[in-house]
């Protein structure tokens, strides 16, 4: 007698993948796959003067900002990767033109990370990269 079982494949991500596209070495466009934790933060940088258009009682700002801006930045985790995709990442690294993809819609993106130390399965057994990235936009689009 012969007894057959059924496997199920499921696909559980605790995180919702990214799609990060760039111009690899041949100018071609290039998909790679961030599955790990993405961690989103806001930079926002302003300038600043003091005020004499009323007192503070009246509910008046002595101390005005002026000229905000604000740039989004989000880090990315690789999950643990072959040692192979170390080329695909140095690659990612030194591309001109970068872009995050959601589905729909195309966001450009810009590498924040400089440098990068180089992990082997042989030394660090699994291989798992953070890069940073900020937006290739300001969050309030100045015209």
């Amino acid at each position: 007698s012969v007894e057959l079982a059924t496997i199920l494949i499921e696909e559980e991500c605790k995180y919702t993948p990214l799609d990060i596209y760039f111009l690899n070495k041949f100018g071609n466009q290039q998909a790679f796959t961030f599955f790990k934790e993405r961690k989103d933060t806001l930079s926002v940088t302003s300038s600043e003067f003091e005020s004499d258009r009323g007192q503070p009682s009246d509910g008046n700002h002595q101390f005005v900002r002026y000229n905000v801006q604000g740039r989004g930045e989000l880090s990315v985790f690789t999950g643990f990767i072959d040692e192979s995709n170390n080329d695909t990442i140095q690659e990612l690294l030194l591309s001109e033109k970068i872009w995050s993809y959601d589905g729909t819609d195309f966001t450009p993106l810009t590498i924040k990370t400089k440098s990068q130390q180089w992990k082997t399965q042989q030394n660090e057994r699994l291989i798992n990269y953070e890069i940073n990235f900020e937006n290739g936009y300001n969050t309030i689009n100045n015209i």
